[in-house]
């Protein structure tokens, strides 16, 4: 059901099943790229991906944290060129966090620090430059280009470590100016603000430590088109906003929520309470110990969320990925499901119009026209890029 309601349009999507759909678009059984290896060259061995993406003329970019590095690679996954080591002086990254890509392939590489780097088409440095504008205390970071080249920054509210009351974590996202300047520096300044919101609220845990609420997902915001989605998987509903902040849809679905079961509890609990140590080492009686008491502290949400992840493709769907409830995963920066995930796909304004099967092991991170790209993991937990073709029925 569609409606509009003072210039908002509204959806009501009958049907939020992940699993029946009518119409399903289908992603090959096998990569048709895969750039990556167990030994061996070390431009092909990766460490904490960060980043992927693919240039207007085929070229495979990857942001690698582990080497300090941006990769280059063609179309068929063969290496080109990199670019950086780890450092903080010219040319070198802090903490590769992340990368996006500009008008004429030039990429911007999120640092760690708060700086930002520019490379050109080529892979050569311009320049770097701290985000300016942004509220004191607070990191700002770029995260996406809209259609029109605008480029997006966003501002997270600073941690608390400690609490002894219910605190929301905000995020803000803004319009920012990138301009070159004379030589190799680049200014990437905050605008205006295009909306701010609470992506959860941190709890007080043990020894007034925060936390998050158990099974629950916050807000999830993504760059659409011309401006932003903003889902939220608790009430499954998801709103795009314009540039300017305006309310432009809001799609919701007829769902009634999975309860959490004392069950489910007790899986996490005795997950987290019995996982290894650092590096695999043997954890202690009295880290046990702690880690039941940090246990006994969780605060639980009534039920679970509907998904977990918005991904905006480049033609502006919109791809929610099913919730599962202690998903098995590999990885820790970005975690990779061990099994296969279930995503609906909504158009642009809203309405529900495909379900989509992505393989084991595999995160998306950039999904085009006739292909969906990003990490995978295999049974020895070594990275690789791996890229599916993609048909949309």
């Amino acid at each position: 059901m569609v409606s509009d309601s003072a210039g908002v349009r509204i959806v009501v999507n009958p049907d939020g099943d992940f699993a029946d759909r009518s119409v399903r678009w289908t992603v090959s059984e096998a990569p048709e790229v895969a750039i990556g290896d167990q030994a061996g060259d070390d431009a092909y061995l990766f460490d904490r991906i960060m980043g992927i993406d693919r240039l207007t003329d085929g070229r495979w970019v990857v942001a690698d944290m582990g080497s300090s590095q941006i990769r280059w690679f063609d179309s068929e996954g063969r290496h080109l060129q990199s670019a950086g080591s780890r450092g903080e002086g010219p040319g070198e990254f802090f903490q590769v966090m992340g990368l996006t890509r500009l008008a004429g392939d030039t990429l911007l590489v999120d640092d760690a620090r708060t700086r930002t780097h520019m490379l050109d088409e080529s892979g050569e440095f311009i320049g770097e430059s701290a985000v300016t504008g942004s509220p004191v205390g607070e990191r700002t970071d770029p995260t996406g280009v809209l259609r029109d080249g605008t480029v997006v920054a966003a501002t997270t509210s600073a941690f608390p470590q400690r609490l002894t009351s219910p605190h929301p974590m905000t995020r803000s996202y803004h319009r920012a100016r990138l301009a070159r300047g004379e030589g190799s520096g680049f200014q990437l300044e905050v605008l205006d603000t295009i909306g701010r919101w609470d992506l959860r609220v941190l709890v007080p845990g043990w020894n007034e430590s925060s936390q998050r609420v158990r099974f629950e997902e916050g807000l999830q915001v993504a760059l659409l088109g011309d401006g932003l989605v903003v889902a939220d998987p608790m009430r499954f509903e998801v709103r795009t906003v314009s540039v300017d902040g305006e309310l432009c849809s809001i799609s919701r679905f007829e769902w009634t929520p999975d309860p959490v079961t004392d069950a489910d509890v007790e899986r996490k609990r005795d997950e987290y309470i019995h996982q290894g140590g650092e590096s695999g080492s043997e954890v202690s009686p009295q880290l046990l110990q702690q880690r039941s008491e940090i246990a006994d502290s969780w605060e639980i949400s009534d039920h679970m969320p509907a998904f977990s992840e918005v991904i905006v493709d480049r033609l502006d769907h919109i791809w929610l990925r099913e919730y599962v409830p202690n998903e098995p995963t590999a990885g820790s920066w970005i975690q990779t499901p061990l099994d296969p995930v279930r995503w609906l796909v909504l158009s642009p304004d809203g309405e529900v119009v495909a379900g989509v099967e992505t393989p084991a092991r595999f995160s998306p991170r950039v999904i085009g026209e006739d292909f969906i790209a990003g990490l995978h993991r295999d049974e020895m937990e070594v990275e690789y890029v791996h890229a599916y073709s993609l048909t949309r029925h």
